[in-house]
């Protein structure tokens, strides 16, 4: 028989990033008991941030009004 436990304890996360580099700078999991060799949680925050990263940007999505014929659209 498997047992699983839940918590529902709420971890604070802080993650530095270089901007100009877009390289991590550090990563800190504060409530953690093994937050200093490396936790989960920071390493999910880690690799939830690298996931949103691929994510495009709303500019990068396509735009109707890219499609536009200008040129008509003046002769209105």
């Amino acid at each position: 028989m498997s047992r699983t436990s839940s918590s529902s304890k709420a971890y604070s996360v802080t993650l530095t990033i270089n901007e100009k580099s877009r390289k991590i700078q550090d990563v800190q999991c504060h409530d953690c008991a093994a937050s200093a060799g490396g936790c989960k949680h920071a390493l999910a925050l880690v690799m939830w941030t690298h996931r949103r990263s691929e994510d495009p940007t709303p500019t990068e999505v396509a735009c109707y009004w890219k499609n536009l014929d200008y040129q008509a659209l003046a002769q209105l």
